[in-house]
């Protein structure tokens, strides 16, 4: 009992942990989303709009890694290359994403440059993912 009761206190913490981490690459992708003109209503509205772009962005983020890995792991590209190929797989779909939740919701406003800048950011913060897995 004593073991599965400080289990699932572990899981709960690490769960706290990256959900803490996720809050805080949120908060400042938003910062920098707002310098460039992003506007929301609510804090409501502001986290709806996260999740839609979590949640739709998913298995597009899924084809951005697969493919430049793939790619990479058979020698037909150089991590550079496949680093650039992701950069641009992922930005392309972040905003397509960002633009189809954005038009659906009316509370939300982001300019063209606020979710051309995040997802740009958002990208090149997962970039160096390729290069771990390479190693690994």
């Amino acid at each position: 009992m004593k073991k599965t009761v400080a289990a699932i206190l572990g899981y709960l913490i690490m769960a706290a942990l990256v959900l803490l981490v996720l809050a805080g690459v949120i908060l400042g992708i938003v910062v920098l989303m707002r310098f460039f003109g992003f506007t929301y209503e609510s804090l409501g509205s502001l986290l709806l709009f996260f999740m839609v772009v979590m949640v739709l962005g998913f298995p597009l983020e899924l084809v951005s890694k697969a493919l430049p890995k793939a790619l990479l792991g058979q020698g037909k590209l150089s991590l550079n290359q496949a680093r650039g190929m992701f950069v641009l797989m992922d930005s392309l779909s972040t905003i397509t994403v960002m633009r189809i939740a954005d038009e659906q919701m009316s509370r939300i406003y982001a300019s063209d440059a606020s979710v051309l800048v995040a997802a740009l950011a958002m990208a090149l913060l997962l970039m160096n993912d390729l290069n771990q897995d390479k190693a690994g």
